[in-house]
């Protein structure tokens, strides 16, 4: 399924350049960066056994506090956390909510990888186990 979204024309509403964008029930993930800020994870550059992962995604529903649109989320405490717990099979959720200070719903989930290494996997759910999503595929250095 895809939303088709426009922006109005030089000459009228109806000229507007669209863009197509997918739409999906499930969340959704983006950036991904290293423990210390100091770079996105990559296959150059991959996660290290034990290190905390900051996670960027979208469709994650609702926060508490919630946040009305167009304002920042807080980025002191009490901070929007997911109003219903996200659980993971194997690694641990640090903190899961929006994005601190960020304008655009976009949502911050602190993951603390374990001490496995090699190529890993996670299953995260939300909504009490109705909603479940898989993380990246990881080759975890030691």
């Amino acid at each position: 399924m895809n939303l088709v979204v426009g922006v109005a024309g030089d000459n009228s509403p109806f000229d507007s350049p669209q863009a197509s964008v997918p739409i999906s029930p499930y969340p959704q993930i983006g950036p991904i960066v290293h423990q210390d800020w100091s770079g996105l994870v990559t296959s150059a550059s991959p996660p290290h056994a034990n290190e905390v992962l900051h996670f960027y995604m979208i469709d994650l529903g609702a926060v508490n506090p919630e946040v009305q649109p167009g304002v920042a989320a807080p980025s002191v405490e009490p901070l929007s956390r997911l109003a219903t717990p996200m659980v993971c099979t194997s690694w641990t959720v640090l903190y899961a909510g929006l994005a601190p200070g960020d304008t655009w719903r976009v949502y911050q989930v602190d993951l603390q990888l374990g001490p496995q290494t090699g190529q890993l996997t996670n299953v995260c759910s939300l909504d009490g186990g109705k909603t479940w999503f898989a993380m990246p595929f990881f080759t975890v250095a030691p």
